[in-house]
């Protein structure tokens, strides 16, 4: 048991005003709690909201970031009309931060902010003309897939970011230029993009490095029949990668190993507690 399935099961969003962050999901996204009334379902992928004063205690010794300190990822989602989905999310009082505009290679997308300065991209494949496909249906943020297709990550040192999801995480390059690389997880792509595309990306709005902290964590649940979290927390030492914290048991039932990627950006892997006898 040397390695794990890859797969993006949860994404913990760090907000210092959990009220607010929870009406955004609600209200904007249109979407339902889950679970408990701070997550949310996006496709096979949760979206959990954290306070960040309880997130510092499940990163430490990792730091927490400002919401001033900028944004290290951002997450897409595939829509149909991104006109009519931007007109949608106008409708409901929400900024663009940029878009709808026409990006290389054959996209057409927009950028907003939750109210805790995580980015999400509403992305559409255009046809080869170059002209957006849509029916201009104003109805189309309702009737869009809330799903996570894309999770780019901002890089500081793409080269070592690359190697790191190469060598540690065992996956081979998807796709690649000089401004990113991309991995596929068996749910999602996740994308490495270096800092000054990601500020052309995603501004006006800024970027961190990650060395101001972290306001996310990605968890990863494990099969132990397949690999178990202690068995990972060897390959991982075998790779030379710090752990933050674990395997340990959890008050919550769980068994968890945190580590960071070469970017600073934070990895849960999670699998259930034994029970005791």
């Amino acid at each position: 048991m040397t390695s794990w399935e890859k797969y993006v099961d949860v994404i913990i969003l760090f907000t210092e005003d959990i009220e607010r962050s929870k009406s955004f999901y609600r209200d904007v996204f249109g979407l339902v709690p889950d679970r408990h009334d701070n997550d949310f379902r996006f496709g096979e992928t949760l979206v959990i909201l954290l306070d960040c004063s309880n997130a510092r205690d499940q990163i430490a010794p990792a730091t927490v970031a400002s919401g001033h300190a900028g944004s290290a990822l951002q997450m897409t989602m595939a829509v149909g009309d991104v006109d009519a989905v931007c007109a949608d999310l106008t409708a409901r009082g929400v900024e663009l931060l940029n878009g709808p505009a026409d990006r290389p290679p054959g996209q057409r997308t927009a950028r907003f902010a939750d109210p805790a300065g995580h980015i999400w991209e509403v992305s559409q494949q255009l046809t080869p003309e170059g002209l957006a496909a849509g029916g201009g249906d104003l109805g189309a943020w309702e009737k869009a897939d809330k799903k996570i297709d894309r999770l780019t990550l901002f890089a500081g040192d793409l080269s070592s970011a690359r190697s790191f999801y190469q060598d540690v995480f065992g996956l081979p390059v998807e796709e690649a230029n000089q401004n990113s690389a991309s991995f596929r997880f068996r749910n999602m792509t996740v994308t490495l993009l270096d800092i000054p595309a990601a500020r052309e990306l995603i501004g006006p709005a800024p970027v961190t490095d990650g060395l101001a902290g972290s306001r996310f964590c990605i968890t990863n649940f494990m099969d132990p029949d397949l690999c178990d979290v202690d068995a990972a927390a060897a390959v991982l030492a075998g790779h030379g990668v710090p752990l933050l914290s674990g395997p340990a048991d959890r008050p919550w039932g769980k068994r968890t190993v945190l580590f960071a990627d070469a970017g600073g950006c934070i990895w849960e892997l999670v699998q259930n507690a034994a029970k005791p006898d």
